[in-house]
């Protein structure tokens, strides 16, 4: 699709020399498709929110590249607190490409960014939960990144209640210096 006429008879992947200067090229091409830009002062003037999630265990795109990406949009915004007012990021653990995995996946994020833009209430977590193979259901907490869930030691391992929140003591540094990154 990015190649259109340089290409009308298509791509197959042994075209592909996986260089840099094609990885620039490709970037190029499909600069209007990709949403790279971190510049989200406009939307945020605006009064948009935004929630973002990523299976932490994709194995199409992993998770690097949005971690990457809330990284520039903080940095750009002035910091994880002041970007939080605008951007939430999820990142749910053992989690597939859009399902699927070990772990809960099902949550509500549309119900929390109505919530969010209807009545003003920022999701700093939301409940995820899979069927088990055994039939059972497991949940799990998932909070705003950068704060993950932590067992309390007590309950069962499947009921979100019996997890909490912990903060790490400095904000991560999630620049990912892949050959793909934005670098403007």
């Amino acid at each position: 699709m990015i190649y259109g006429a340089k290409r009308p008879d298509g791509v197959r992947l042994g075209d592909f020399k996986f260089t840099a200067e094609e990885a620039q090229e490709i970037r190029q091409l499909g600069a209007h498709y990709d949403a790279y830009d971190p510049d989200l002062r406009a939307f945020r003037d605006r009064g948009g929110k935004m929630i973002v999630w990523e299976g932490a265990a994709d194995p199409s795109s992993g998770p690097y590249a949005t971690l990457h990406y809330y990284q520039a949009v903080r940095d750009l915004l002035g910091g994880t607190a002041k970007t939080r007012d605008t951007m939430r990021v999820f990142m749910l653990p053992g989690v597939y490409h859009c399902r699927g995995g070990s772990m809960p996946y099902e949550a509500n994020f549309l119900g929390a960014i109505v919530n969010w833009v209807e009545a003003g209430v920022a999701p700093d977590s939301v409940t995820a939960a899979a069927v088990k193979p055994d039939g059972g259901v497991r949940t799990r907490p998932i909070y705003a990144y950068p704060v993950r869930a932590q067992y309390t030691g007590k309950g069962s391992i499947d009921d979100a209640a019996n997890f909490r929140g912990v903060a790490p003591a400095n904000d991560p540094d999630d620049r990912y210096p892949w050959i793909g990154a934005n670098t403007k």
